[in-house]
């Protein structure tokens, strides 16, 4: 079976085509992220904006050109935090499916908890000690989702408002971000997030798994800086574990760089610039307020979630 998952984010829109016989794995052929940056001038007015929409369609045309290229059996598109908040959301996901012919399903924020789990589910077959308790995290444009569980089953999980393109429109950027700045953004996360401190307190995970996104950026960075031989053997699965004062070491030198030193900062693409400083603040307060003391990266998230469903013959969350 071949198959292709779009997923329709704030900030990029991502396509992975993969194809596979028997589960529990699938054998990935394609992956590609394409900017769109819906929520530039209308975030906080729930409105995605015409030069915004124009993004988008040249972007789900240019997935759609590999996509028909590798003939999947099966293909469907997933739109997040942009789109169900929009007061035009569903207006353009029409549009998209009307022109295209794929079906585009607007989730809401359990529903994609749901499938960035599975996904991260997917990843771990090459870490068979991650047996216990753990948090999952996706950094998003819209959204940030938080799960807990372990590999059976979910104890909680909650979609966050709280997505860097949220706080880039809130807080607009200063390079190096200042103490004063640092000070606002965390202020405002102690206000909107007190569930996951409450969680945190029930259930108490000492390991958090960054799903895909933010993370695979800092990956990338962590890479460009590390012996070739090493990067070769980090690179041979979908998750790793990374020393969390390793992760942390990357997240204070983005923060504490000016944009030209951003701009040149190796395995940096510039696409990601405007929003990395966001999710390193973001990523260091985490481990501030709540103590995890290991890390594992996984590149998966909610697209290998889809396709490790429809391998399964789940049905949507």
């Amino acid at each position: 079976m071949r198959a292709a998952v779009l997923d329709l984010g704030t900030n990029t829109f991502n396509l992975l085509i993969a194809e596979w016989e028997t589960p529990p794995s699938f054998h990935l052929l394609y992956r590609s992220v394409l900017p769109v940056k819906l929520g530039r001038g209308g975030i906080h007015q729930n409105i995605i904006l015409p030069e915004a929409e124009e993004r988008a369609f040249m972007a789900f045309g240019r997935h759609m050109e590999m996509v028909r290229s590798y003939a999947p059996g099966r293909v469907a598109a997933f739109a997040t935090s942009a789109f169900r908040s929009a007061i035009n959301g569903s207006s353009l996901a029409r549009q998209l499916e009307t022109k295209y012919g794929v079906p585009v399903f607007i989730i809401d924020g359990d529903a994609e908890a749901q499938l960035i789990y599975d996904g991260v589910i997917a990843s771990l077959t090459s870490l068979p000690e991650v047996d216990d308790l753990f948090a999952v995290l996706d950094i998003g444009g819209g959204s940030n989702e938080f799960i807990i569980g372990n590999r059976k089953e979910i104890f909680w999980k909650k979609s966050f408002p709280t997505g860097m393109a949220r706080l880039l429109a809130l807080f607009p950027p200063v390079y190096p971000f200042s103490s004063f700045q640092k000070k606002q953004i965390e202020d405002y996360l102690d206000s909107t997030m007190k569930e996951l401190f409450e969680a945190f307190d029930t259930y108490r995970p000492s390991l958090l798994i960054g799903a895909s996104g933010a993370f695979d950026t800092l990956y990338e960075i962590l890479q460009a800086r590390t012996s070739p031989e090493d990067v070769e053997n980090r690179a041979s699965s979908y998750a790793r574990p990374i020393e969390k004062d390793i992760l942390l070491s990357v997240t204070h030198q983005v923060v504490s760089s000016t944009k030209e030193e951003l701009e040149r900062m190796p395995g940096l693409e510039s696409s990601r610039i405007e929003m990395i400083g966001y999710a390193s603040l973001f990523i260091a307060y985490i481990f501030r307020k709540l103590a995890f003391s290991r890390f594992v990266h996984s590149e998966f998230s909610l697209k290998e979630g889809v396709l490790w469903r429809w391998m399964h013959g789940l049905s949507f969350p």
